[in-house]
C-alpha cells in the first residue's frame, strides 16, 4: 500500500479519528463532532493562507490607483506576454507595450482575456499581490483595434470648481444665521451681549424696533 508519510498523519488520520469517535456515539460522539468543526476552521484557515502566500504572488491582479489614491482591482493575470515586434509607431511615441492574459470571473473556467498595459503612458509598480498602474482611468474597457483590454481614460477631464461661490454661500449662511439669532433674542439686551462675547457672527436688522438710545439706558442700568 502506497504511504503517504506525514501528509497522512497531519491531514488524513485526524479525519479518521473524526469518524471512528462519532461511530462510537455517547461522549466520544460529541468530541468527534468538535474536532470537526475544529478541522474544518483549520482547513479553511489553511486554504486562505495558501491563496494568500501562494496564489496572489503567482498570479496577482491589477490595481488601478489615481491621483487621490482611489484603489479598483480589475482583473487577476495567469501569463504574461510581451509584443513580437515593436512597430515604428511604437518606438517613436515610446510605447512600451505589455500583453497579460487573465480572468475577470472565474467562469467560465477556460475562458481568458487579452489585457494590454502600454509602460511608456504609465508608472506601473509590482508588489506583492497586484501590478499597480499609476491612472486616472478607473476601468478597464475593450478596444477593437487591439483587440484587448486597455486602460479606460476615453473622454477623461478634471473639472475643478471656483471657491469664491462656495465663499459666497458660507458666507450668507452666517449671516442668515446671526439675523435669526437677533431676532430670537430681540428685546433681551443681555443674551445678545453673550452672543457677541461668544463670537457669533450677527447683524442687526433693519427693521427692529430698537435704538441706539433705548441700548444705552439698559448698559447703564446694567
Amino acid at each position: 500500500m502506497f504511504d503517504l508519510g506525514y501528509f497522512d498523519k497531519a491531514f488524513l488520520e485526524p479525519w479518521r479519528v473524526v469518524i471512528v469517535s462519532i461511530q462510537a456515539g455517547g461522549n466520544s460522539q460529541e468530541a468527534g463532532i468538535i474536532l470537526a468543526v475544529i478541522l474544518v476552521i483549520l482547513w479553511a484557515f489553511m486554504f486562505w493562507m495558501l491563496k494568500l502566500i501562494i496564489w496572489n504572488v503567482i498570479f496577482p491582479k491589477i490595481r488601478l490607483i489615481d491621483q487621490y489614491g482611489n484603489r479598483i482591482n480589475t482583473v487577476r493575470v495567469y501569463l504574461h506576454t510581451r509584443a513580437a515586434k515593436p512597430s515604428i509607431t511604437d518606438i517613436l511615441t515610446r510605447h512600451k507595450r505589455e500583453y497579460w492574459y487573465g480572468k475577470f470571473r472565474l467562469m467560465p473556467f477556460l475562458q481568458f482575456y487579452r489585457i494590454m498595459i502600454d509602460k511608456g503612458s504609465y508608472r506601473t509598480r509590482r508588489t506583492p499581490w497586484h501590478i499597480d498602474i499609476f491612472t486616472d482611468g478607473m476601468n478597464l474597457r475593450w478596444n477593437e483595434k487591439e483587440s484587448c483590454y486597455v486602460v479606460d481614460e476615453k473622454n477623461l477631464a478634471d473639472t475643478f470648481d471656483e471657491k469664491a461661490p462656495y465663499l459666497s454661500d458660507a458666507l450668507e449662511d452666517v449671516q442668515t444665521v446671526g439675523d435669526m439669532v437677533v431676532e430670537g433674542v430681540k428685546g433681551d439686551f443681555g443674551l445678545i451681549k453673550k452672543k457677541f462675547k461668544l463670537g457669533l457672527s450677527v447683524k442687526r436688522l433693519t427693521d427692529h424696533n430698537i435704538n441706539d438710545k433705548e441700548l444705552e439706558e439698559d448698559y447703564a442700568n446694567e
